[in-house]
């Protein structure tokens, strides 16, 4: 099925589901436009109807677009434009697949729903040429708009990056509970969806990433998981009192994620990135 290609399928595109035999009594514009648009859309919903899920998902291999990405849109796409199923295709046409229905603004409503949803903020030139692209090149291009987004957007959890007031220096407890508090507001302040498109840049598994950070938000009492590629491990592995956790989060990371993980990983961790200890974990898994 891996060798599927669009070319296979029958692509909905103008010259596939609008050339309609128009009755003459129907010339006139605005009726001859309207009734183009109804008989194209159901020759596509039939089109979608018989097409087989299997062979869809062969024909998106290829492309190095990010499966979750296309099952994401595809669903908005399908359920604010009213297609029967997602079983769209890379080189189905964006101007047959975010087709107003009737008089209404489906459309609108697509590319609304893909950025509350999936990309914030797209880029209004893919808007202005959604029409003329096929929807590979369109997810292609929101794929792109993701992983634009880079760590420098984020303020960076790592050694220096606070510094704390001259009257907290004088007492340890504080000054721990001042850094702590600071860090802190680093997480608190990151967008979710900005930091999955700095992970998905990586090519690490992003389930993988979850399941790790919840353990390392546990155990060492973080306000939530949303840590990035360059944070670095000397800080995020750090406890409520600032002090190294490595002996609790290797037996967690060791018992829930990796049980073959390199014990020699834990003796780096004061030098490395998260994004460095996440690609061990990934290779070790893949021992």
């Amino acid at each position: 099925m891996s060798d599927c290609k669009s070319s296979d399928f029958t692509i909905l595109a103008p010259e596939t589901v609008e050339t309609i035999a128009v009755p003459w009594y129907l010339n006139l514009e605005p009726i001859r436009t309207n009734y183009v648009r109804k008989k194209a859309r159901k020759k596509a919903s039939k089109i979608l109807l018989g097409r087989d899920p299997e062979m869809v998902k062969g024909a998106w291999i290829k492309t190095n677009i990010d499966i979750d990405l296309i099952a994401k849109v595809s669903k908005i796409i399908s359920e604010e434009c009213d297609w029967p199923n997602a079983l769209f295709l890379p080189d189905d046409r964006c101007s047959i697949l975010f087709s107003d229905v009737g008089l209404g603004m489906n459309s609108s409503d697509a590319t609304i729903g893909i950025e509350n949803e999936v990309v914030p903020d797209v880029d209004e030139d893919i808007w202005s040429e959604l029409m003329s692209m096929s929807y590979g090149e369109f997810l292609d291009r929101l794929q792109t708009e993701l992983i634009r987004v880079k760590n420098s957007d984020f303020k960076i959890l790592a050694p220096g990056a606070f510094v704390v007031p001259r009257v907290d220096r004088l007492f340890p407890r504080f000054k721990n509970a001042s850094l702590k508090t600071s860090y802190s507001g680093f997480l608190i302040g990151r967008d979710p969806k900005r930091v999955e498109a700095v992970w998905i840049d990586k090519n690490i598994d992003i389930g993988l990433v979850a399941r790790t950070s919840e353990i390392i938000m546990k155990e060492c009492q973080w306000p939530n998981s949303l840590f990035v590629p360059d944070d670095k491990c000397s800080i995020i592995f750090r406890n409520k009192k600032m002090k190294l956790d490595r002996t609790n989060l290797a037996m967690h990371i060791k018992d829930s994620i990796c049980p073959h993980i390199d014990p020699s990983i834990w003796y780096e961790i004061e030098s490395i990135s998260y994004g460095e200890f996440m690609e061990h974990i990934q290779t070790d898994l893949g021992k």
